[in-house]
Formats: C-alpha cells, structure tokens, sequence
C-alpha cells in the first residue's frame, strides 16, 4: 500500500503557482488543501475564479489517474448539476502533465475544476432530508459507474473493505490504547466470523469509496433552495463490493450523532431509493459500517507513525473515536432490521415466510392456553406451604414439589393434564412437556 510520506509530493504554494502558469497558462495564488497521500492546492486568480491543482504520489500509476479522468467526465455527462470537478487541459491539450518535485521525483499534476461549498463536516444542521440526498447523490453516482471495466481499478487498496481483515490486523499493533486495540480486535473478531464468509457473494463494481465527510460539499445556490451536494477526490476509487459505498458515506455521516443508528438509516433510504440494495448487503451493512471506522483508527495509527506531520491523518479522528463504542452498543440484527425497514421491506427477512405459514395454517391450532374450569393455584409466595429452606436452597427439590402440586391438582395448561418440571441449571425451575405427548400450540 501507498502510505503517506511515501513518494509523496513536497511543493510549496510558489511551486504550485509556477506549475499552473507554466502548464495550464493560468495565472493565480495558491494555498494547500488537505490530502492523504498526494498534494492539492486551491488557486485562485486576482478575478477570483477558482481551479484546483492536485499533484499526485510519485508512485501513483498513471492509468489510474487517467481513470479518474474517465470518471469525472462520465459523471459530468451522467449527473444533472455539477455534482464532481472536470478535469482541464493543459496548454498541449493534455489532461495530465508531469512535474519534477524538489527532491528530483516525477510526479504527476492535474487541473479541475472548482466545487464550491463547505466540507460537509463544516456545514450544518445535519438534517434528514440533507443525509437522504447524501445517499442519494452517491447511489446515482455509482448507477453512473455500472459497466465501467478499467484494469487499474482491480488493484490491492488498503482502504478496500475486502482487504479490511488483514489491513486492520497489520495496524493493531500501532494502535497503543488498551481499550481502543480491544474494540478494534471486537469488530475484526466479528467480521471474520459473520461477514468474510458472505462478502464474495456480493455485488462488485467501480465506487468511489471515499464519501467521508471533507469529501462531501454543501453548496447553497439560493437560500430558499435545498442544498446542492457534491464529491471530491476520485483517488480512492476500487473495484469491490457495492455496499461499501453506501456503508464509507453512513460510517462519517454518523459521527458525534446522538442517534448513529437513525442517521444511517437516513443514508441508507436515500441510496436504497436510486440503486436498491439486495437483503444480502443489507444484512453486512452494520459491519461494513463498523468497519471503515475501525479502517480509519487503524491505518491513522500506522500512518501517524510514519508521517507525524501531517494533519490530514487527524481528522475525523476523535468523533470516529467517540461513535465507535456506541455503534457497537447496536445490537447488529436490531441494525439490519431498521435498514430494511428503511428500505421500505419487512424489518425480518422472515416475516412474510412465516405470516404465509400462519394463514394457510388458520384453525389448525389449538389454544396454547385455554381458560380451564377449576383453575389450580400455585401459590409462590413468602407464606406458601411448598416453600421452606430446602425448596429455596435446590431448585430439583422446588421443582418436585411444584410437580407434585400439579399431579395432585390435576392442572390443565393446555398442552396435557399436567406438566413436569425440571430444574433449569442453577437460574431456577421451569415447565417442560411431559414426553412423549405431542400437541399443538396457538401462536396468536
């Protein structure tokens, strides 16, 4: 994997400005933006137009820079507004031109450009209708995607879901906080155990795969409008799973959220709405979720080892901290069953199976209990004669006792005459079916 620090490009804002005259024929200032492993720059001219210069890792392939092209034009064409940059040529018409760092490496600029608006982690109120149409921009972002077959986008990623297992397993030593590394091992643990298993079975295609929260602008073009949302940076794209789509845009959009599960469930509604999901990614998309964060703490832990001067590594860090604990407090089939109630399907998979069995079954059930002529009283209270220390102190001599009591009364619980009970480990009695009677029950 390419991690930060690695081939990354050092130029100042004064390299940058000279690269866009030089190349682009565009005269502006320049003031650096944030960035994992390349170096984006905002220039802006004295009439105040805006571009972007984006210099890419020395390492980066440059097919995958050309795929990143394709994408953006594709969207461009595909979307109804602006909704992701456009590159621009070059003074010889070329979309990428390379650049000689200070340090002697090649690397590889592009111009794009400008979306206006505030990071999506910026902006506020985080309303429903705002994480609705977050979920929709990325579902028709992907719809523009289907079909698209680039070899570099079959590549080994350390940000890719599929790789999630042992990507996060090479970070754990680099995480020092006894409790966070125990968490992080929690959702590993799970994900060997319920997802791996499962995740082949998906659906693969070219996604974005970085809709965190600085990657999502809010832009306001009138005050009486909704708000325009749009993506940035196109450098994490992959070809992998589908869900992680929607699962990379819920995991920030429920950070610091007082309620992550009904926010994500927003996403999830807006996505579902433009590409339906299939019960089968709905089912893993609790730890997808979960995933990507624990990604996020993990590879900021190797990273921030490797190159502790860059900032970039700390956002969204400390509210990822804070949010991960209460997504795992969700019990994860409570989590699937509000996505797909989200989706407008039968919160169990379930249900309908079941409510098709009860109906072609009506009248065929007996009562589970029927109201019994002479009702036998089981007295359990302090003053009851069943009860002394010996019956307190061994759940089998209660449980004789109890039986005894029913025997003796002729007891009808409306599955035989009587019931045996058997002590129930070390946690008291219960009542079982007296084998080898069979009978049927009503569920309702």
């Amino acid at each position: 994997m390419t991690l930060p620090g690695i081939g990354q490009p050092r130029f100042t804002t004064d390299e940058a400005a000279r690269i866009a005259q030089e190349h682009f024929n565009l005269r502006a200032r320049a003031r650096p933006l944030p960035s994992e492993r390349d170096q984006n720059f905002l220039l802006e001219t004295d009439g105040g137009r805006r571009y972007v210069l984006k210099v890419a890792n020395a390492h980066e392939d440059p097919a995958f820079l050309d795929l990143q092209n394709q994408v953006l034009e594709r969207l461009h064409a595909a979307l109804e507004e602006p909704a992701c940059p456009r590159p621009l040529p070059s003074r010889d018409g070329s979309l990428i031109v390379p650049v000689e760092g200070p340090d002697g490496q090649v690397h590889r600029a592009r111009l794009l450009t400008y979306l206006p608006g505030r990071p999506l982690a910026e902006h506020r109120p985080h309303t429903p209708s705002l994480m609705v149409r977050l979920g929709a921009l990325m579902a028709r972002v992907d719809r523009a995607l289907q079909g698209l077959d680039h070899p570099t986008a079959r590549r080994r990623f350390h940000w890719d879901l599929a790789l999630a297992p042992e990507t996060l397993a090479a970070c754990l030593p680099e995480v020092e906080e006894t409790e966070r590394r125990a968490l992080l091992e929690a959702f590993l643990e799970r994900w060997e155990e319920h997802v791996r298993p499962r995740w082949p079975g998906l659906r693969l295609q070219l996604i974005h795969n970085d809709a965190n929260d600085y990657n999502v602008v809010v832009h306001h073009p009138d005050v009486d409008d909704e708000p325009a949302l749009g993506l940035l940076d196109f450098g994490d794209m992959v070809e992998t799973a589908l869900v992680a789509e929607v699962a990379v845009a819920a995991a920030y959009a429920i950070l610091d959220k007082p309620d992550p599960l009904r926010v994500a469930c927003q996403v999830v509604r807006g996505y579902h709405a433009h590409l339906p999901l299939t019960e089968q990614e709905l089912a893993l998309l609790y730890d997808a979720i979960a995933m990507r964060l624990c990604l996020s703490l993990g590879l900021a832990a190797r990273q921030r080892r490797l190159d502790p001067a860059n900032a970039y590594l700390d956002i969204s860090q400390a509210a990822i901290r804070r949010t991960l604990p209460a997504w795992q407090a969700l019990h994860p089939r409570l989590a699937e069953a509000a996505f797909r109630a989200a989706c407008g399907l039968e919160p169990d998979p379930r249900a309908a199976a079941v409510a098709a069995y009860l109906e072609q079954e009506r009248g065929a059930f007996l009562s589970l209990l029927p109201s019994p002529a002479s009702p036998a009283v089981l007295d359990l209270s302090v003053g009851s004669a069943l009860l002394d220390r010996q019956a307190v102190e061994s759940p089998s001599a209660l449980a004789d006792r109890i039986d005894g009591h029913l025997r003796r009364s002729g007891a009808d619980l409306g599955v035989g005459r009587y019931a045996e009970v058997r002590p129930w480990e070390a946690a008291g009695p219960t009542l079982a079916d007296p084998p080898p009677r069979r009978r049927t029950l009503h569920l309702g």
